[in-house]
């Protein structure tokens, strides 16, 4: 019955000591239409350097190209892990925004798998 236990305590330590707290982080994304053919894809990682305070990081596809298209850029992003959480019109003023969010056990994985370029 002690053996018994014993078993089922280990099982549980173990369980309990493999599961890694996760963390909600949101990206924001926009695109403008460039002047040398594309869309210029921006985003907003809530990293030091980011569109906030006079740098902007540029997203690029995995061959380091502009994005096609708005949903090229979405989709691109949803396959490295990033889930769509709205989507926020713009005005004449102001381009349209998709947020995203992805869970992360480690701040490394913000940018893990994304073709960034951060720029002054």
């Amino acid at each position: 019955m002690r053996k018994l236990l014993l078993i089922i305590a280990l099982v549980f330590c173990a369980v309990f000591a493999s599961a890694q707290e996760t963390t909600r982080v949101y990206c924001e994304m926009q695109q403008y239409n460039s002047l040398t053919g594309g869309l210029s894809t921006y985003v907003d990682l809530g990293l030091e350097k980011s569109s906030l305070n006079g740098t902007y990081t540029t997203l690029m596809d995995d061959y380091g190209n502009k994005f096609v298209s708005k949903i090229a850029a979405v989709n691109y992003l949803c396959s490295k892990g990033w889930t769509v959480f709205t989507f926020i019109g713009g005005n004449e003023t102001d381009k349209d925004r998709v947020i995203f969010y992805k869970d992360i056990t480690d701040k490394s994985q913000i940018i893990e798998g994304l073709n960034v370029k951060i720029k002054n």
